[in-house]
This record gives C-alpha cells, structure tokens and sequence, in this order.
C-alpha cells in the first residue's frame, strides 16, 4: 500500500493559526454583545446637616479671669513686751473667734511693777527736795561768792557739784519711773482692731517671755487676692491710668469693679482692682491685687484662705466677632457656608473668654459660620442648614 505523507508549507501553518484566532475573537465578541450592560445609578449626594450663625462685629467689654487665694492684708503675730504671768485672758480667745477693737486680750501680773512705781514715787518726792535745797545752797553760795568775796571759789564749785549730782540723781529716777510705768501699760494687750484669731498659744497663769508670739490676729475688714495674668493679657487688656509719671514701674491701674467667687459661685463677692503686685519673669506673668474692702456679705462668705476665681474687666475692643470656642479650631481656622457648600477659612483670634472666642480678621459682615461640631468634614461637602432660632427672628448671637 503506497505511503501518503500530507507536506505543508510554514506559511501555510501560520495563516491556518491565524485563521483558528480570529474565528476565536469574533466569537468571543459575538456572545459579549449578547449581554446587556447594567443600568447607571444615580446616588444623590447625601448633604451634612450644620447650624450656622451670621458674623456679626461689635464692641466687645474684655474679661480677664484668672485664679488666687484670699488673704487678709492686715495680719499680726502679738508677742509681749515683758515678761510676766498670765493674769488675765478674753474670755473668747480661742482660734476663729472675732474679738472688738480695744478689748483686753490678756494682761500679766503687775504686782512687781506696781511695788517699783510707789517706791519710786516716794523716793523721788525725796530727792526732788533735796535738789531744790542743794540748788539753794548752790545760789546763796555764789551770790555771797559774787557780791561780799565770802568764802572761796572752790566752795561755789563744790556747792554747784552737789547741786548736778542730786538734779543727775532725779533726773535718772524719773526716766526709771517712766519705763516702770510704760510696762505697766504694756502688762495689758489689747486687741488693735476688730480680729480674728488665727492662732493663740498662751493659757492662765503661764509664765511668757519678752517677744515669745503667742497671738495672731488677721483683720477681715480688707482681704486681698493676688491674681496671675499672662503677661501678653496683661498688656493687651489691662488699663492704666492716663497721665500718672514716668516710672520704671506699672502705674496705677485704672480701679475697676472684679468678680470673685468660689466653687462655681456657691460664695460671691466684688472686690476692686488695685495694683500691680510683682512680675514673674521666669513664667512672664503679671500679678495684680484685688482688694474686697468691708463687704457685708450674705449666706455663705468669702473668707481668708479661699482659692477663688477672680474677673477682672478688661479694655474694651471695637469691631470682633463673637463665635462660640469650638467652632474655631486649633489652627486658626472656622468653616462657612459657601453657596450650601462647606470651605474652611483662616481667621485671627483676639480673646477668647468663657467659651467664645473672638475674631479680629478673616470674615466678612454676614458670613455664615457652620456653629456645629464636626469631626473632619469634607471639604466642599453638600450642607444642609439649620437655621438657630436667634437668626430666624432676625436676631444676631
């Protein structure tokens, strides 16, 4: 049987391969148009619901707030002036009693002293008289000296001796009497002013020392509070007296009616900006006083010792915008609405006090700004406003 063999070309291959592909591409196509495309959705962009409120400038009363604690002005820690025994005591002299002016605090045995003053009386009526006999005898000797040339010069100059030594003699005895009798005085402390008793360390018939403290007496008719300021607030808002002199210290400062409270206001009072009282360099603060002068308080009282927080009124600025803190960020930074879209704008902050913040630069009169809190919006997001009631009425915030 004959041995056929099929012979072909490589390029006879080639077309055969090709042929095979294509017929496979055109199929493939075939059967995909076949298949329906799906239909494009149309998702409606869902827009972010913000409250916004109209810038609005104004003048602005500034409001300085800082914290201290309440002291009184006039304390004093009484010690006696001799020594001595306890005599006599105020019946109410225990710590936190309040004890009128002039009244006796305590008082120290005198027996001693009043024994040297009636023997120190006594002997200088007698000496008194024997330098007024002494200066007699003095003068009749240096008249019969002068006129009649009797007796002798030294006589005159014995007689004048005798007469300084009794006059030194009563002369020092008197200036004993005088301090015997100031320390009589001083044997009975009374109380300087109207007091408080901080402390007391002294019973009856205790024995005190000369200059032991065993008193100490505060004064709540002035209390005072040392108040810490920034020192760029000190000098963007706190006023000073026009026309005082040149000095290289602060100068008066214009008094003012402060604030004071303690714990959120469970006890109030007002006191008045008085002085500068020192400046910190290391923490570049300024320290001023505030001085509540004779209140007359109700309920609950400020008193020594309190940590208080203190407002005090500032200069007053023209043209800031008031917005609440937490619509301005950190950076400097508020977000508007912009034809119901939000975009971020940067601002300048002037003062920030009791959750608002005011803006100096940035914004134009009637800028809606979003007052919502938001966490890291989109910009250009699609706003959905709300409207405060404030604005509705045609009220400004």
């Amino acid at each position: 049987m004959p041995n056929i063999t099929n012979h072909r070309s490589p390029k006879a291959r080639a077309a055969l391969c090709a042929l095979v592909l294509l017929t496979g591409l055109f199929a493939m196509k075939a059967l995909a148009g076949l298949k329906k495309p799906p239909e494009a959705l149309d998702i409606p962009e869902t827009p972010l619901a913000v409250e916004v409120t109209e810038a609005r400038s104004r003048e602005v009363q500034t409001v300085i707030s800082g914290y201290g604690e309440v002291t009184a002005l006039n304390t004093v820690a009484l010690s006696p002036e001799v020594s001595g025994r306890v005599v006599a005591l105020h019946p109410n002299l225990e710590e936190g009693e309040v004890i009128e002016k002039g009244e006796l605090l305590f008082g120290l045995d005198t027996e001693a002293l009043t024994i040297d003053q009636t023997t120190a009386e006594r002997r200088l009526v007698t000496l008194k008289r024997n330098r007024d006999l002494l200066k007699k005898e003095y003068e009749r000797t240096r008249r019969l000296f002068d006129t009649m040339k009797t007796g002798s010069l030294s006589d005159v100059e014995t007689a004048e001796q005798a007469y300084n030594t009794a006059r030194d003699s009563v002369d020092q005895l008197a200036h004993s009497l005088a301090e015997t009798e100031l320390n009589l005085k001083k044997s009975t402390v009374r109380a300087p002013f109207r007091a408080r008793v901080k402390s007391v360390s002294i019973e009856m018939d205790q024995y005190l020392t000369a200059g032991t403290q065993v008193l100490t007496l505060a004064d709540d008719a002035l209390l005072e509070v040392a108040v810490p300021i920034k020192g760029d607030e000190a000098a963007m808002f706190l006023e000073f007296a026009k026309g005082a002199a040149p000095t290289t210290w602060f100068g008066p400062l214009v008094p003012k009616e402060c604030l004071v409270s303690w714990n959120d206001s469970a006890a109030t009072a007002t006191g008045t900006l008085d002085r500068v009282v020192r400046y910190d360099a290391a923490s570049r603060t300024v320290y001023v006083a505030v001085q509540m002068n004779g209140q007359s308080q109700e309920g609950f009282p400020i008193t020594e010792g309190m940590f208080c927080r203190v407002a005090i009124p500032g200069k007053s600025l023209d043209h800031l915008i008031p917005l609440p803190s937490h619509a301005v960020t950190s950076s400097g930074a508020v977000r508007i609405d912009n034809n119901g879209r939000l975009k971020t704008v940067s601002v300048e902050t002037a003062y920030t006090h009791d959750g608002f913040t005011y803006v100096s630069a940035g914004l134009d009169e009637g800028t809606r700004v979003i007052t919502s809190r938001l966490a890291s919006p989109l910009e250009n997001a699609l706003l959905s406003i709300t409207v405060p009631k404030e604005l509705a009425s045609g009220g400004t915030r």
